[in-house]
């Protein structure tokens, strides 16, 4: 399974980490100081939003993570709902408006639970999205990390899709201009679904599959593979970005790292085309067992405890069996930060996943500071 990820370019001179100056102005302070009690300072633009949920407790009926658990360029806070076994929703207050955008769902801890996207729509400001988690073919409660974004703006740092499968197959299907930024097809055939993305960003790709069943998806050089619970693959709707929050605005702070392993050569060197830390230094991955990665960002401390981490799978793993991958935990490791990722592949039975070796991606997000 050894990539070459043409499509990851870590085009450094072209990334400035800047906030609007704008906000520096008259016309903006009053508004900034009036909720710096709250999520975040807003960017002061209207034709960017971004911001992602730390969703926490998995059994809570409803509440509103404290600061330290989300962020939100509207300086609105975020909530969360549970409705069920495994069925959450993320109101993402603050965000609407600016363009259909992108939501990108990952479970966390230990267990092999999975969380996916179940459709989201605007109202307005608000945005909110559905989100389910299975462990195997059930409904599971769970932590996740969700994050929305959304520009108008010309930005070829950024490119999103949400792919619905038609009701005939087609060679070409032309994503909902509504919720495609920068994405000009996804080809098929079936269950090897191709982006054509008109940009190169030099941050990671991430996918969710979207809908309400089991389904689940990889990703691999600008390949989306979905499959079911039992690990068959299957043409499912799925929500796809490349260059998560990367935009001359955004100012956010960010590591993001591909590794890859491969037969032969397991735990191969990273390089300057497979990672890129923002804040200070190389990141390293090491093994701990089967299936278990820490990933140490040296730096990353500084950012304090309020992240976003994505993590989407390579493909099929070592044991050639469909993985998903997820954040375990994220803790300082004096001015470092070390993330446990852990992997695992689905049985025909569809049952709890079993853990594995695979490769993933990883971005690690921290609002600007």
């Amino acid at each position: 399974m050894a990539y070459i990820f043409t499509s990851v370019r870590f085009m450094l001179t072209r990334f400035k980490a800047v906030i609007y100056s704008s906000c520096a102005q008259l016309a903006c302070a009053p508004l900034a100081l009036a909720v710096l009690a709250l999520v975040a300072v807003p960017t002061c633009s209207s034709t960017q939003s971004f911001g992602w949920v730390w969703a926490s407790q998995a059994m809570a009926a409803s509440y509103t993570p404290d600061p330290n658990h989300q962020y939100n360029t509207s300086g609105n806070a975020s909530s969360v709902v549970r409705s069920g076994i495994g069925a959450y929703q993320v109101v993402f207050a603050g965000l609407g408006g600016v363009h259909g955008g992108n939501v990108q769902i990952t479970a966390r801890g230990p267990d092999s639970v999975r969380c996916k996207v179940a459709g989201w729509q605007a109202d307005g400001k608000v945005v909110t999205a559905n989100v389910r988690c299975f462990e195997g073919r059930d409904p599971a409660d769970s932590e996740f990390m969700a994050s929305y974004e959304a520009t108008g703006a010309a930005d070829p740092g950024l490119a999103y899709a949400h792919y619905d499968p038609p009701a005939t197959p087609t060679v070409t299907v032309i994503p909902d201009p509504a919720r495609a930024w920068n994405v000009s097809g996804v080809y098929l055939p079936i269950h090897s679904v191709l982006l054509s993305v008109r940009v190169n960003s030099f941050a990671m790709e991430h996918v969710t599959a979207d809908g309400a069943g089991p389904e689940f998806c990889g990703f691999s050089v600008n390949r989306v593979t979905c499959w079911d619970a039992s690990g068959a693959p299957i043409d499912t709707a799925f929500s796809y970005v490349n260059g998560l929050a990367i935009a001359p605005w955004s100012g956010i702070q960010a590591a993001y790292v591909v590794y890859d392993i491969a037969p032969g050569n397991t735990y191969p060197p990273l390089t300057p085309y497979t990672q890129h830390n923002w804040f200070i230094g190389s990141i390293v991955v090491t093994r701990i067992s089967a299936g278990l990665y820490a990933v140490l960002i040296p730096g990353a401390a500084k950012a304090g405890a309020n992240v976003l981490v994505h993590v989407t799978a390579l493909d099929l793993g070592a044991s050639g069996a469909p993985v998903y991958c997820k954040p375990v935990t994220w803790n300082p490791a004096g001015a470092d930060v070390v993330v446990q990722v852990a992997c695992f592949h689905v049985t025909t039975a569809g049952g709890s996943g079993t853990p594995t070796e695979d490769g993933f991606q990883l971005s690690y997000l921290a609002p600007p500071g």
